[in-house]
């Protein structure tokens, strides 16, 4: 949460406004629904920058091709914790209580992100009962993977079991949510720790990966 207030990995300062902090969190426990659903593909085949899953919806990523180019299957993710939480964080918005506002869509965007890591470590134990090796999450609208390529993703995952549904530009609904693919494949092929932020060079990306 502390991340997504704007604070580095390791902080020394003392923080403000604590006892909102604190209050937030306790408020935040009965408003956060978390869920998800995965659904297992074939990674039909690779030819860059294109990916066919189900031999004929394709991803389109340079990235992420060179990741399943490795792969024989990829698991296909949307996670939420719902409308509750955000829709408190409008409230003490349109009541003027703007930090009380910015802590909880802060503790919004911390707990999907713990869902997600929950699906990861799922997927990371499937894989493993398979012989198998998991990569780390890729979401649409990072690297160089279109935004608009979610409704693809969105093809693949039925997301209205979860609540999750798309609007005209590709955007998600309720607004903490994550979708996003994760290969699977064979161990020596380095799939666990293929990883482009390590080569890129735009360190103002909001979706860099802290370690």
């Amino acid at each position: 949460m502390l991340h997504y207030l704007g604070y580095p990995k390791k902080h020394s300062r003392r923080i403000p406004f604590a006892s909102i902090i604190e209050e937030c969190l306790k408020e935040a426990r009965d408003m956060v629904d978390p869920q998800y659903l995965c659904t297992m593909e074939t990674v039909s085949v690779v030819l860059k920058p294109v990916t066919l899953v189900r031999e004929s919806l394709a991803f389109e990523s340079h990235i992420l091709a060179d990741l399943l180019d490795r792969c024989s299957t990829v698991a296909v993710f949307v996670a939420t914790v719902g409308e509750r939480l955000e829709t408190g964080a409008r409230k003490l918005a349109e009541e003027e209580n703007l930090i009380g506002s910015y802590v909880l869509d802060a503790i919004g965007s911390a707990a999907v992100d713990q869902v997600a890591e929950h699906v990861q470590k799922v997927v990371g134990k499937i894989a493993r009962a398979q012989g198998l090796a998991a990569s780390r999450r890729f979401s649409p609208g990072h690297c160089d993977w279109d935004i608009r390529q979610q409704r693809t993703l969105f093809e693949l995952a039925d997301a209205s079991q979860v609540g999750v549904r798309l609007t005209d530009l590709g955007l998600m609904l309720p607004r903490k949510s994550v979708s996003g693919v994760m290969g699977l494949g064979p161990v020596e092929s380095n799939v666990a720790s293929y990883d482009p932020c390590a080569l890129c060079t735009k360190d103002a990306c909001i979706g860099r990966r802290l370690s």
